[in-house]
């Protein structure tokens, strides 16, 4: 298997689970803007907004696809 370059968004970092990706600025009704921005800025640091997005494509049909799951499922979590 070949090692996968860290600025592919499929890349799974240690840090990389639905425990340890926190945001600490919760969403209220009145505050969507700046939660907005905050959560786009912490999926954009951590290369993960193409799921968001849709820019990074589902990988149906090869071997990339259980990345992509793993990597959507932590970012809808």
């Amino acid at each position: 298997m070949a090692v996968m370059d860290e600025s592919n968004p499929l890349y799974i970092h240690y840090s990389d689970n639905p425990d340890l990706m926190h945001v600490s600025h919760p969403l209220y009704g009145d505050n969507y803007s700046s939660w907005k921005n905050v959560i786009k800025g912490t999926l954009l640091s951590e290369n993960k907004y193409g799921f968001v997005d849709g820019s990074i494509p589902k990988h149906v049909g090869c071997s990339a696809h259980s990345l992509w799951l793993y990597n959507n499922n932590i970012v809808a979590s």
